[in-house]
């Protein structure tokens, strides 16, 4: 929320920091998904278990209106104090809901890295982007 209220305050007067505050709580909040999705990784595979890859609403055909069912189902005001307007957009706006599931294989969804082409499956992968 702090946030929200620093990037509110420049709003009328200093559009250019408010977009490099907007930039630096994006990497921030992507930051912070990235350490937990690593611990729930490392945690996971001490049982042979595998995560895939962070998948939230708006991305592809999950469609954003799923976000205050998430968000219900997680019990996100209680414990993070976040919840979404009617445009389902998240409040504080630099907040994360995002699925993940687990499995007991490796497929290639769970070995994506953010750059393709250093994936060992890049010559097969059928998700994969040429970037």
């Amino acid at each position: 929320m702090e946030m929200d209220r620093l990037i509110s305050r420049h709003t009328l007067s200093d559009m250019t920091r408010c977009v490099i505050l907007d930039a630096c709580g994006t990497t921030a909040i992507e930051d912070y998904c990235d350490k937990i999705e690593n611990y729930l990784r490392t945690q996971l595979s001490k049982e042979n278990l595998y995560l895939t890859s962070r998948f939230s609403c708006g991305y592809g055909d999950l469609p954003i209106s799923l976000q205050p069912l998430i968000l219900e189902k997680t019990d996100a005001y209680r414990r993070a104090l976040i919840s979404c307007n009617e445009s389902f957009m998240l409040i504080p706006l630099k907040s994360v809901s995002a699925i993940m599931g687990i499995s007991d294989a490796p497929t290639a969804r769970t070995k994506c890295r953010k750059n393709c082409k250093d994936c060992s499956l890049y010559e097969t992968c059928r998700f994969k982007r040429n970037d």
